[in-house]
Order: C-alpha cells, then structure tokens, then sequence
C-alpha cells in the first residue's frame, strides 16, 4: 500500500520555542477513492528540527499496516538524515555521534527508525499539495478526520 504524507510546520524562537505541525495522509484504495487523515502536533521549547521529526512520527503512527510512505517536508536536516541513514549508524554506535556525544532528541529518532523498519519510508521536499488544509490545520481550524 503506498501512502503520501504531506507536511508544514512552523516554529517561533531561536533555535527553541514553540511551534505546530499539520500532516495530510493520503491513501488511494484499489477502486480510486482517495482517503484522507489529518495530524497535528503543538510544542513548546522545542527546535524546529525536533517539531519536523515529531509530525513525521505522529503522521507514521496512524498507519496501521506496512506501507511504502513518501513524505513530503521542506527539513534539509530531517532529509540528510535519512537519506546517509544517521539513525541506523548512531544505533550501531550506541546511539552515539561520529563526535562521541548523543544525537539530540534520541527517544524520538529511535521511534523514528522503529517507524522505518515497519514501513518503506521515502522523504522529499514539499510540493504544495493540501496546502489550504495543512494551513487552516497549523491556525487552529479543523483537525477532524
């Protein structure tokens, strides 16, 4: 089953504060018919790489069975990420960086990785798509499935 996920998130502070995240998961069946989930995430005194990471993991959860996911996000750290598979190398090092320290947001990158070993995980840049939606989900409008 292949599944697009497409994320925009905003965040105010530097390099923490608070920020919000919307998601739009979208599965089309085998008759055509296109379904559609929606996910939020709220936080506070975080960056906004771990709020990217965070939506990723939240939207991933609603899947319930293995899925070939492509995620659409604008997060260049989040992409290089997975693309030079940093987690799978931090786990292998005891979830340590090449500098010998922790990466940040541990708990959350290793339900990020558990995430991808159940499901094919892709990730690209944004590309507009449910624009007006995931706009009207980061003001505070409609969440509602």
């Amino acid at each position: 089953m292949k599944v697009s996920i497409y994320i925009m998130y905003r965040s105010k502070g530097n390099p923490r504060g608070e920020g919000a995240a919307a998601a739009m998961i979208e599965y089309i069946d085998g008759q055509g018919n296109t379904h559609i989930r929606k996910q939020a995430v709220k936080v506070n005194n975080e960056t906004k790489n771990a709020l990217a990471l965070k939506i990723c993991i939240s939207a991933l959860r609603t899947l319930l069975k293995p899925c070939e996911a492509t995620i659409y996000i604008d997060c260049e750290y989040l992409s290089n990420a997975h693309r030079q598979r940093w987690p799978e190398q931090w786990k292998q090092a005891g979830w340590k960086r090449a500098t010998g320290k922790s990466p940040a947001n541990i708990e959350d990158w290793k339900q990020f990785l558990m995430l991808g070993e159940i499901h094919t995980v892709q990730i690209e840049p944004y590309n507009d798509q449910y624009r007006m939606e995931l706009e009207t989900i980061l003001t505070g409008g409609d969440t509602s499935t």
